[in-house]
């Protein structure tokens, strides 16, 4: 979780809106990024989701619109959730990992 979200805020560096929303390949990169996370987040224990106040079941809800073929996308949600939302369940995330005296670089 940890990795793709810091990947997305790397990936995003320098970019506005605007420009996200033109470049197709980013685009597709940073929803593949933010399944990952919505992954992570599903694998977790109820324990470690409970001790943050973060909103996982909309961040389950995000990932299930990005891996369904079926729904368009909306890009200015992704966009709004890789900007708005993932700098912040990075750094809850971290906080968990560094409770639990966990290594960051093993939790993707």
């Amino acid at each position: 979780m940890l990795q793709s979200a810091a990947a997305v805020e790397k990936q995003l560096s320098g970019m506005d809106e605007a420009g996200f929303l033109r470049n197709e390949i980013l685009r597709e990169a940073v929803a593949h990024r933010i399944c990952a996370v919505g992954l992570g987040a599903s694998r977790l224990s109820s324990g470690a989701r409970a001790s943050t106040s973060l909103a996982w079941r909309e961040l389950a809800t995000i990932r299930g619109l990005l891996v369904r073929p079926d729904q368009s996308i909306d890009w200015k949600l992704v966009w709004r959730t890789a900007t708005r939302d993932l700098p912040e369940i990075r750094s809850r995330v971290g906080d968990l990992v560094s409770r639990a005296g966990g290594d960051s670089a093993a939790h993707p």
